[in-house]
């Protein structure tokens, strides 16, 4: 695997995913984000996270910052599916 802003063309794979708290209690939010290719299959997968967002706060955390460089070519096109959503 390979850091993405390493990588040839690497940089336009991280992907930026911003996590909003629209609850009013403090919560820990984590997401599973697939890559899929244009036939449907699934180029990468990735989790984002954050620790107590407050009510209402946002934060942006980079996904896909690690992917196979095999991966790379594909992931400029991919489109990204939220797969699982837990906060708690």
């Amino acid at each position: 695997r390979a850091r993405t802003a390493d990588a040839p063309g690497g940089a336009e794979a991280a992907r930026p995913v911003t996590l909003t708290n629209p609850s009013d209690e403090p919560r820990t939010c984590d997401l599973d984000i697939d890559a899929v290719a244009a036939d449907g299959t699934v180029v990468e997968s990735d989790f984002a996270y954050t620790d107590q967002l407050a009510p209402g706060e946002s934060t942006t955390v980079e996904a896909f910052d690690f992917i196979d460089s095999e991966n790379l070519e594909a992931m400029k096109t991919a489109t990204f599916e939220v797969t699982r959503v837990s906060a708690y």
